[in-house]
């Protein structure tokens, strides 16, 4: 108990041992050690990421990642102020930003299926195909609101179809 206490008042981690150690009783140096371990599993687990011609592909991978949620959460976020701004209502705007959603469930569905056949092929071909999908948008929010909204659903699919391919690359 005199050990708990005296970690209690020592670094967050020791903060946390002590938590642990009261949910689940045990000698706190014994918690300690399997602490250690998990963080040693940790470094080797991360390693091994870059190890043995890795550290390309990981690096090419996180990058995917970080640019496909980045167009996720811009377009997710700001579809429906842009198209609001450009002469549709708002009713009009947050439907084509649930329109882009659907997209992605179906899309995330289709790539999937496909993905399974076809391998990375699909995934590439999906970020390939939505960059003119999503860049399109800013040219037809004018002219047929139909026309708008299919482009939304269709952009939803690839973009976050493409997405879901990633996580199923990275497994």
């Amino acid at each position: 108990l005199q050990t708990l206490e005296k970690m209690e008042r020592g670094s967050p981690g020791d903060v946390l041992l002590v938590t642990l150690a009261r949910l689940e009783p045990c000698e706190a140096g014994q918690l300690a050690r399997h602490t250690d371990l998990a963080a040693d599993e940790a470094s080797a687990a991360a390693a091994a990421l870059v190890a043995d011609g890795r550290a390309v592909v990981t690096l090419l991978l996180w990058f995917s990642f970080v640019a496909s949620l980045a167009g996720h959460y811009f377009l997710t976020g700001w579809l429906p102020t842009v198209l609001s701004d450009s002469g549709l209502t708002i009713s009009q705007a947050n439907i084509a930003g649930g329109l882009f959603n659907v997209g992605g469930a179906v899309g995330s569905l289709a790539v999937g299926l496909l993905l399974d056949r076809t391998g990375i092929k699909v995934v590439v071909l999906a970020f390939l195909l939505a960059t003119p999908v999503v860049i399109s948008l800013g040219i037809i929010s004018g002219p047929s609101l139909m026309l708008l909204m299919l482009v939304v659903t269709v952009a939803g699919g690839l973009v976050l179809g493409g997405q879901i391919g990633l996580n199923a690359l990275s497994g």
